[in-house]
């Protein structure tokens, strides 16, 4: 990464506002959490931590937008994160969501690709939107029946 791209990441965050910063600061801890999690344990090791990190509640006030939530995991994994796993973002996202009482649903979904390899995918949609996970060829994806974490 070339010194101009990495001072452009901080001053990302450097300029955004308090509560942008400690979003985005959370949602950078948060992936590099669930990828760890992700990485050494099965998914239904993992799937119980994050269900316990997903009832707490968080009051604000005002409380924080939900476009202001997705952006600051947007940030957090786009421009600080070499990769862009989508799952971990997709479940941050959802967490910080339930969190603050914001409906959601985390998708998972696979499409078999022309070489026959299969193709997995992760998203989180609120009121029919998708607000991070988007890809031109979503609709591909056969989404798995939805489990509540």
């Amino acid at each position: 990464m070339s010194i101009d791209r990495f001072f452009r990441k901080v001053r990302t965050i450097i300029t955004a506002d308090r509560r942008q910063r400690s979003l985005i600061i959370k949602s950078v801890l948060m992936i590099g959490l669930f990828r760890f999690l992700l990485e050494l344990f099965p998914f239904k090791t993992s799937r119980r931590v994050i269900a316990r990190l997903g009832r707490g509640v968080v009051r604000e006030n005002p409380p924080s937008r939900p476009e202001d939530i997705a952006a600051a995991v947007k940030v957090a994994s786009g421009n600080l994160l070499r990769e862009r796993p989508c799952l971990p973002q997709a479940i941050v996202l959802h967490i910080l969501y339930r969190r603050r009482g914001i409906e959601s649903d985390l998708r998972i979904g696979a499409k078999r690709e022309a070489d026959g390899k299969i193709q997995a995918h992760a998203w989180v949609e609120r009121n029919g939107r998708v607000d991070i996970g988007m890809l031109r060829d979503l609709r591909a994806y056969q989404p798995f029946p939805a489990f509540n974490i």
